[in-house]
This record gives structure tokens, C-alpha cells and sequence, in this order.
């Protein structure tokens, strides 16, 4: 009995420690969170891709120096007498200018602009999906903490019936065979409250490691909620599918798939641009002939047109493939819009159940607490055995239990039915 005691004290103080509300815990969660910081370099990356797409309409400089060796005569003395040769120094820089490629371009460059607000909504689908699943642990743990005390009371009122079948039993008024049932249950119970000892603690492993925190770092979490917000289950529809991200990300995904169809499309159209050079040359001839020394400089300047025949079939492959691609997000667009609705109103109807279970749960406990008080009092009166008042314990803890996990499957519910319908 003093193990139990102490195992009971054990429990109690792990379950110990700072107090975190489910706020807390999200907050914290999101600073411990890797998957985040992958979704913030991945914005980075869309954003290093859409500027270097808009390089191609801005202008481009390049600079060009050169230094030249010429032979005297058509033979090879270049390289035999290289001091004699002529030589000539040229630099220079050179500037092109895209005016106009039928938009190829400027519809590559928004399908950067939407794809890097993809990336946004990417990281947003992250903050949901882990406030989702810290909120299931959390609650996770809550459920395994009530069951916890709904067990340690049950053995409490059990060790008070076994105190007074002793006395009893000493007295003659009560039977062995009431002593042996009674002490049956209360290790049957001290068997449950070990495993649910055990479901707490991992629960709070699971927490634990969402935060940050050592598995077995002590932590207090805290039974307030706000109150839910009440929708019908066509408001809940209308704001699923507009408001869910993964129907967002499909949306942006087609509209980024028509620009780089365009710009693919018109890759093979003329471009027009304009080019400009500067240009510096010293002219050197060998030293037996220094009146034919030369410097000069000059400046060069157009207007281009660049029209391209054909490149291997490489563009027309290229544009077929991101029609595929459109058309495969086009489908998968239409295919989460129904799931998501499916979704919302299977757990729109698991919600409404549990609502009317609470109630009837209720009056269930109410019943069974009062079947073991009638219990008791026959078998205080000799009118019932020991047996008849153990079994009405056994319902109570039942009722008890399944109470608590439906009062927690409503919270992971709704916190199901938030991860749908609201944006982060």
C-alpha cells in the first residue's frame, strides 16, 4: 500500500512544473520548430529566383580587354620572335538592352512573383499543421492526466470500502470471500492506473519534445479554453474552401503554371533589343616601322532583331510539359476542394454528436453514482453482496473515463476543424 502511495506522489509531482496554457505551448513550439526555418529559406530561394529572372530585363555591361600578338609576314615567326611582332591592346565595354520579346520574359517573371507567394503560404500551411499537432498532444496529455485522477479517486473509495469490509469481517458481520473480491478489484484498478501512468507520461514526452524540452522535463499545462466559435455547416464549407491552404496553394499553382506557359509559348517569338559598345585600341607596330603606330577609340550603337529557327524541339517539349502540369493541378485542385468539404462535415458531425453525449453522458455518471450509493446501503443492510456494489464502482470509473475522452475528442476536434478553415 505505501508503493502505491508513493507511485501516486511520483506521478503527481512529474505531472509538475511550469504552467503552460495551450497558447503557451504554441508559441513555443513555433520557436522550436525546424520545419519552419526550412520554409523560410525556402522564400528566400523563390525569392533569389524571381530576381534573377528579372535580370533579363535590365540591362546587361560587360567589359572586354584583349591583348594580341600579329607576325610581320605570313609565316609562323610569331612564335620564334615574338619581341618583333606587332601587337595591339583593346579594351572596351559593351552593353544589350531586351525592348521586347512578346512578354516572354514579363510572364516568366510573375510566374516567380506567385510562386514566391506559394512559398508564403507554404510556411503559413506549416504554422497550421504544427498548431494542430501540438494541440492534439496537448490535449492529449490533459485526457491522460483526468484519467490519471479519475483512477487514483476510484482506488481512494475502494481502499475506504476495504478499511471497513476488514472491520467488518473481524466483526463476522462480512465474509472472506467479500475481503478477497474487494482486494481483486483494487489490484485490478492499481494494474489500469499503471498503464494510464504510463499514457501520461508519454503523452508529455510527445508534448515535451514539440516545445523544445527534454521527454521528461516536468511541465503543468493548464484546463482553460475559450470558448468555440458556433458555425452552421454551410459556413463552415464556404470558409474551407476559401480559406484553406491547401486549396490557396493549388489556386496560386495554376495561376504560376498559365504565366510559364505563356512565357514558355513565346520563348520562340523575335526579340528586339538594343546593344552599345565603347572601345579603346593601341595599336603597336615593331619598332623599324614606329610611323605606323595607331590609337584610336570609338563607340557602336543599334538596334538588334533576334529570331530563333530551331533549337531541337527543346521549347515545344518544355511548353507541353507545364500544360501537363496545369492540367494534373487543375484536377488536384477539384480533388481537395471535395475532400476538404468531406472533411469539414464528417468532423461538423462528429461535433454535434458529442455535444448531445455530454449531456446523456452526464446523466449516465449521475445514474451510476447513484446505483453505487444504493449499492453500498443494501450491502450495509445485508440486502446486497459485495459483489453488486464492486460492479456499480466498475461502472462508475467507466463512465467516467469515456466522459473524459469524449470532453477531449470534442477539443481535438475542433482544433481538426480550425486546421480546415482558418488561415494562420
Amino acid at each position: 500500500m505505501k508503493n502505491l502511495y508513493l507511485l501516486l506522489f511520483l506521478v503527481c509531482c512529474s505531472l509538475q512544473g511550469e504552467a503552460v496554457t495551450l497558447t503557451d505551448c504554441l508559441q513555443i513550439a513555433r520557436r522550436h520548430n525546424n520545419k519552419i526555418e526550412k520554409a523560410k529559406e525556402q522564400i528566400l530561394y523563390a525569392q533569389a529566383q524571381k530576381r534573377q529572372n528579372l535580370s533579363v530585363l535590365l540591362p546587361r555591361f560587360d567589359i572586354d580587354g584583349r591583348y594580341e600578338m600579329k607576325n610581320k609576314s605570313q609565316d609562323y615567326s610569331v612564335f620564334t620572335e615574338f619581341g618583333s611582332s606587332f601587337s595591339a591592346k583593346t579594351i572596351g565595354m559593351n552593353s544589350t538592352f531586351l525592348i521586347f520579346d512578346f512578354f516572354s520574359a514579363w510572364n516568366g517573371y510573375k510566374a516567380n512573383r506567385v510562386e514566391e507567394s506559394i512559398s508564403r503560404k507554404n510556411l503559413e500551411k506549416v504554422f497550421v499543421e504544427l498548431d494542430n499537432e501540438v494541440a492534439l498532444a496537448y490535449f492529449q496529455v490533459l485526457e491522460n492526466i483526468s484519467s490519471l485522477q479519475v483512477m487514483e479517486d476510484s482506488i481512494n473509495s475502494l481502499q475506504k470500502q476495504l478499511d471497513s469490509v476488514e472491520k467488518s469481517v473481524k466483526e463476522g458481520i462480512a465474509s472472506k470471500k467479500d475481503l478477497i473480491m474487494l482486494k481483486l478489484l483494487i489490484a485490478e484498478q492499481k494494474k489500469f492506473f499503471l498503464k494510464a501512468n504510463t499514457d501520461a507520461l508519454q503523452s508529455r514526452m510527445h508534448l515535451n519534445h514539440f516545445l523544445g524540452k527534454d521527454p521528461l522535463s516536468e511541465l503543468e499545462i493548464t484546463n482553460n479554453f475559450d470558448s468555440y466559435p458556433k458555425y452552421s455547416l454551410q459556413q463552415l464549407r464556404q470558409k474551407a474552401l476559401s480559406n484553406n491552404l491547401d486549396i490557396q496553394i493549388l489556386k496560386e499553382k495554376i495561376e504560376a503554371l498559365q504565366y510559364s506557359v505563356k512565357s514558355s509559348s513565346n520563348k520562340n517569338a523575335p526579340n528586339i533589343y538594343l546593344f552599345g559598345a565603347y572601345y579603346y585600341l593601341e595599336d603597336s607596330p615593331p619598332p623599324e616601322t614606329p610611323k605606323n603606330k595607331e590609337n584610336r577609340n570609338w563607340i557602336s550603337g543599334g538596334l538588334g532583331l533576334k529570331f530563333p529557327l530551331y533549337d531541337g524541339g527543346s521549347n515545344s517539349a518544355e511548353t507541353k510539359k507545364r500544360k501537363s502540369m496545369l492540367n494534373q493541378s487543375k484536377i488536384e485542385l477539384a480533388e481537395r476542394s471535395k475532400t476538404v468539404v468531406m472533411e469539414v462535415t464528417e468532423k461538423y458531425l462528429q461535433s454535434v454528436e458529442l455535444e448531445k453525449k455530454f449531456i446523456i453522458e452526464d446523466e449516465i455518471i449521475q445514474m451510476r453514482n447513484d446505483a453505487l450509493n444504493s449499492a453500498n446501503e443494501k450491502y450495509g443492510l445485508g440486502l446486497a453482496g459485495v459483489d453488486a456494489v464492486l460492479s456499480a464502482q466498475k461502472e462508475l470509473v467507466s463512465a467516467k473515463l469515456q466522459k473524459n475522452k469524449s470532453l477531449f475528442h470534442f477539443h481535438t476536434n475542433f482544433a481538426a476543424i480550425k486546421a480546415l478553415i482558418e488561415k494562420n
